[in-house]
């Protein structure tokens, strides 16, 4: 089902993109969430979330594309303007959770990584906590020449998570 949203260009509305919406995912108590199925071929997905880790004190919110724990991320995140930088990572890193409090967080992912040398995903996000702190995050999967993106996991470093995970597909135009 598309879902359409406005771009806009020295602030006047100007041609319609459209995403497909794809699945939602809710976890809820749950260790890790993944797409269901194989994810239809799209040159660029968007997933739009919240999640809660459910415990006291801070843990990471991750993601792995295709299933892959290689130390295959390289990413770099800015909390609060510090920013970090993290290479050979087992996942990406979508967002941080504190004190039980919700964590909202967008990615724009390409669909498939290029035919030759240089070969990863550029995963750009932004993560922010009620209350807390906001995380800009850019980060690469090098999975090899040619890979389609096939599915997605989402994980909390400790504990549990509950909360939506929505994806989105779409060409680009």
């Amino acid at each position: 089902m598309p879902r359409s949203g406005l771009s806009i260009s020295n602030g006047t509305p100007s041609a319609q993109v459209d995403w497909t919406w794809i699945q939602t995912l809710s976890p809820s108590a749950a260790s890790s969430a993944t797409t269901t199925g194989t994810l239809p071929v799209y040159d660029m997905y968007m997933i739009r979330g919240f999640l809660i880790i459910n415990q006291a004190g801070e843990a990471n919110i991750l993601a792995r594309i295709n299933g892959d724990t290689g130390a295959n991320y390289y990413n770099t995140y800015w909390n609060n303007l510090t920013p970090t930088t993290g290479a050979g990572e087992s996942s990406v890193r979508v967002g941080t959770s504190r004190e039980t409090r919700r964590t909202l967080f967008e990615i724009k992912l390409s669909g498939k990584t290029p035919a030759t040398a240089g070969s990863f995903i550029t995963v750009n996000g932004f993560s922010g906590t009620e209350g807390g702190s906001s995380v800009l995050i850019g980060s690469e999967w090098q999975g090899g020449n040619a890979v389609q993106v096939t599915s997605l996991t989402f994980l909390p470093s400790a504990s549990t998570m509950t909360g939506k995970i929505e994806i989105f597909g779409r060409n680009t135009l």
